[in-house]
Parts: structure tokens; sequence; C-alpha cells
């Protein structure tokens, strides 16, 4: 079967042109399996791509006691962090995200208060 070109399932996320696999944060070579000793930020979760800025979309919680859910623009090249977006206090349920590359939207989802917010991405986010 052949991979389908970027696919994301609850912290798992292929990026086959560039033949890397994420588990969580940890990221493998995929003709090998092996682990590649390249890592994003503990916690860390891929979920898109954004090829007009060759970058990864990954979302997380900032550390601490009372930790902010937040967005990472992260270069798909050296996996380090463009831009972080920090968003409401974490709870038990983090939400959902997607980002729409055509649109230039990043949705959030709070599914268990039935709640879905868009965010335009603008061109200031990548300087």
């Amino acid at each position: 079967d052949k991979i389908r070109q970027n696919v994301s399932s609850e912290g798992l996320f292929v990026d086959a042109e560039l033949g890397r696999l994420f588990v969580g944060p940890y990221e493998f070579d995929l003709s090998s399996g092996q682990p590649t000793g390249r890592s994003l930020t503990q916690g860390q979760r891929i979920f898109a791509i954004d090829l007009q800025t060759n970058s990864y979309w990954a979302s997380g919680v900032e550390s601490g006691r009372d930790g902010r859910n937040y967005v990472a623009l992260i270069d798909r090249d050296t996996l380090t962090e463009n831009f972080v977006e920090m968003f409401d206090l974490a709870t038990t349920t983090k939400p959902s995200y997607a980002f729409d590359p055509v649109r230039r939207l990043l949705y959030a989802g709070y599914l268990t208060a039935a709640e879905v917010r868009v965010y335009a991405v603008g061109s200031q986010v990548y300087k």
C-alpha cells in the first residue's frame, strides 16, 4: 500500500515527501523504520504541513501547572519553531486542530463544548 502524502492520526504523522514518520514528537525514517535522533519539543504533535512556508503545524501544551494550549509553526528542515501562538488554559481535553492551506485558515475545535474557532493565518506569522 502506498502511504498517503500527509497523514495525521492521534499523534502519528507521515511526511511521505521527506520520508518521515512522527510518532508524537519523535521522528523516524520511513524507509528504515529507525529513529533519526531528532524530535520536536516534548509533547508536540504535528497535525498539518504548510507547503507555502515549508513548515509543519504542531499543537502542544505549555509546560507547568497552568499550561496553555498552543500551536507552533515548525520548519520542516530544521524542526525549529518559527512561530508560537498561545491559546486558552489547558483543560482535561485538548482542542483538535486543522489547517486549510488554500484558505489560510486554522481551525481549533473544542468538541466537548461544541465550539469551533477559526483563525486567519496572515503573512505576519511567517516573519
